[in-house]
């Protein structure tokens, strides 16, 4: 069977469907900007949208790659039918998938605007930082929150510019500048929250396996308490 093949399983692809969600969510912030009465049509950055997704998706493809080669020695031991860890893929083929998959995230969000490619960038490496340290410190919480809101904030970047730049530059300038205190509101009230709800979910789910080898008589703060808080 299709779903069989080593390369699929590697990149999870039924995970994809998860990611689009934090770029449309920021784009449509950026397009109420676009849609008011001083900037006229907003069809041509819809093609923007596209791109975001497209490059989100590989960006988190790649991160899956990554993920996986950062820890094939563990899941030699604790999952070994892995693609990696079983020897089905290979590991420097892995290595060229994984770069292949960032490159084209990168590139297609040059295709946006600058902007853009500047939080594509802070995305790989935060990503990459994530899955070879931080997912097992105490900062993994943070990190996946700050990934999560930054996604959504590349699905944004589409109001500092227009792809092709088939419009001048001063009309995006325009754009940037026409955002008014209730829509940049509701941008900071999207980015929190998606933030403080992948935090608190991340942190839920590293507190549970760790409690499996936590001090009994050691004083902690209740799992279940701050998740029906939440």
């Amino acid at each position: 069977m299709l779903l069989d093949n080593p390369y699929l399983k590697l990149l999870r692809i039924p995970n994809i469907f998860t990611v689009p969600g934090d770029i449309i969510l920021g784009f449509l912030i950026a397009l109420a900007v676009f849609e008011s009465p001083s900037m006229g049509s907003s069809d041509i950055i819809k093609v923007d949208l596209l791109i975001l997704i497209f490059s989100s998706i590989t960006i988190y493809l790649g991160g899956l790659v990554s993920n996986d080669l950062f820890d094939i020695k563990i899941d030699k031991i604790e999952r070994p039918n892995r693609p990696l860890s079983s020897g089905k893929v290979q590991k420097k083929h892995a290595i060229i998938l994984l770069i292949c998959l960032f490159s084209i995230g990168f590139l297609l969000s040059l295709l946006v605007n600058l902007v853009a490619a500047g939080i594509c960038g802070v995305l790989i490496l935060s990503i990459v930082l994530y899955n070879y340290k931080l997912k097992s410190g105490v900062l993994r919480p943070f990190v996946m929150g700050g990934i999560r809101s930054l996604n959504i904030f590349y699905g944004f970047s589409s109001l500092f510019g227009y792809s092709g730049q088939s419009i001048k530059n001063t009309e995006a300038e325009l754009a940037f500048y026409n955002i008014n205190s209730e829509l940049l509101m509701l941008l900071c009230l999207v980015l929190a929250s998606v933030f403080f709800h992948v935090y608190v979910i991340t942190w839920v789910s590293s507190r549970e396996t760790a409690r499996e080898f936590a001090d009994k008589n050691k004083k902690t703060i209740s799992v279940k308490a701050v998740y029906y808080s939440y």
